[in-house]
């Protein structure tokens, strides 16, 4: 799968509790933690130019058929529990404004995609984010304050940003293809998605405006400790993602 740029993102994330995140996770994925600490983190973007399509689809036809929309993520920071593995993320929810994307999302690969309307300001620094039923929503806007550059706070930045594989339990159909073709020998706990782009180009920024409920959607309200850290940047592209396998 490709896309052709992630715009105008948001990244505001707290520590947590490590044992708050474990008692989360599926069977074979801890907390990756900075310097000891757990974090859990709202990120907010803009997806354009998806391709959902073949490798040898002609870019020009690709480019019609692409898919664009705006999407609010909960997530954390694991690694398998196997040593050596590749740190990644894990969605406790992801909500999206295209309704395409969060069907085939959900039954191929056992994402925890929903349905909500969003809108974002002329200048990318705003958005708000209602699901149906009110169970989340988010209303945001902020400004740059200045780039990271600090190792201290690089460190931490590069920590929830720079992030290139996607792990989650898989699918009922994934679960049913990988019985056929293992039987009972074998059983999936988890897959893995690798993600390849550009680093980001990463500001420290301020919130001037900020309501969210998207963690207390998750069971996670109340379980972080101190202000949140907050970055943005104008957005990153190419991206391929690449689905590599259950484990």
């Amino acid at each position: 799968m490709r896309h052709d740029a992630w715009k105008d993102a948001l990244f505001v994330s707290w520590p947590i509790d490590p044992a708050m995140i474990a008692k989360h996770l599926p069977d074979g994925l801890i907390p990756d933690l900075h310097e000891g600490q757990a974090w859990v983190s709202v990120v907010a973007l803009t997806e354009q130019g998806i391709y959902p399509f073949p490798v040898g689809l002609p870019l020009s036809l690709a480019r019609w058929l692409g898919l664009s929309h705006h999407a609010v993520n909960v997530r954390t920071y694991v690694r398998p529990t196997e040593g050596g593995a590749l740190p990644g993320i894990f969605f406790f929810s992801l909500d999206c404004s295209a309704l395409l994307p969060v069907l085939g999302a959900r039954a191929l690969f056992g994402l925890s995609y929903r349905y909500a309307a969003m809108r974002r300001g002329l200048n990318g620094d705003s958005l708000l984010s209602e699901r149906r039923g009110g169970a989340a929503m988010l209303r945001a806007k902020w400004h740059v304050a200045e780039e990271v550059s600090t190792p201290q706070d690089a460190s931490l930045a590069s920590f929830l940003v720079e992030r290139y594989a996607l792990y989650n339990p898989p699918s009922l159909l994934m679960r049913l293809v990988h019985r056929l073709l293992y039987g009972g020998r074998k059983q999936a706990r988890y897959w893995r998605g690798l993600i390849t782009h550009e680093p980001w180009p990463l500001y420290r920024a301020e919130l001037d405006a900020w309501h969210c409920t998207c963690l207390e959607a998750t069971g996670l309200a109340g379980s972080t400790t101190g202000a949140p850290r907050v970055h943005c940047t104008p957005g990153v592209g190419p991206i391929e993602f690449f689905f590599d396998g259950l484990f």
